[in-house]
Order: C-alpha cells, then structure tokens, then sequence
C-alpha cells in the first residue's frame, strides 16, 4: 500500500525527477493536465521569437548586390 510522504518530501521527489527524467506530466482530477519543467527550460520557450521580417532586417547587407534584369533577349521557342 502506499504510504503517506510530506508535501515537502513529495515536491522533493519531484523536483529529482524533473532534474533527471526531464519535464513530468500530473493529471489532477477536475482540471488540465500540468507540466512540471526546470525554469530555464520554461524560460527559453517562453522567450519571444523574432519574427520573419526581423530575422530578414537583421540579415546580411544586400545592398551591393546587382539585380538588374539581364536586357538580352531571351532564346525563340517554336511551338
């Protein structure tokens, strides 16, 4: 049978696990599913994204880059 631990030695417990094993999912009767995860992992997926405009602003400098349209005409197709 199960015996009865401390609240302190349960969250203990946990935390080793969270520590070894990695995130751990607790389902509480009446409500959504938690999940327990180190802070530093919450942290960086809770940091803001940047998005795909500011990953193209901060890109590489394209402004030497040449791209006029070549005025040759271009080759005959018979169809």
């Amino acid at each position: 049978m199960n015996e009865h631990i401390s609240k302190q030695a349960w969250l203990i417990d946990l935390a080793t696990q969270v520590e070894a094993d990695g995130p751990q999912v607790l389902e509480v009767e009446g409500h959504e599913s938690l999940t327990i995860l180190p802070t530093t992992t919450f942290e960086k997926m809770a940091a803001r994204q940047p998005s795909l405009l500011e990953v193209l602003m901060d890109g590489p400098d394209w402004s030497e880059l040449d791209l006029t349209r070549d005025d040759r005409p271009a080759r005959d197709i018979e169809l």
